[in-house]
């Protein structure tokens, strides 16, 4: 994998907060383990998605797909709006709606 696209960690609420005011997050991946429950914010969550993502458990999804696989097997994908990008080849990109 390129290093330039590998995800980058932070580990505080003092990085999430300097990550938002003074750095250039914009087309990155930035990951905050634990960041919900640091901020406080670990209801923010609809209950249907955080269930299907694993919140609140020791072993939870490894995938974005595994989510999704998730909510299709309730029946909740119309419930939520995204898309999910993937790549075919190296330069080729789809965008798939989360419920196609």
């Amino acid at each position: 994998l390129n290093p330039e696209k590998m995800p980058r960690f932070i580990h505080t609420v003092e990085e999430f907060i300097q990550e938002l005011q003074l750095r250039s997050h914009m087309n990155e991946v930035v990951v905050f383990p634990g960041g919900l429950y640091a901020l406080g914010q670990e209801g923010a969550l609809h209950r249907d998605f955080a269930e299907a993502a694993g919140f609140g458990h020791s072993e939870g999804p490894k995938t974005t797909f595994d989510v999704l696989k998730n909510l299709a097997d309730k029946g909740l994908l119309d419930k939520f709006k995204g898309k999910v990008q993937y790549r075919l080849s190296k330069d080729v990109r789809k965008d798939t709606a989360a419920n196609a």
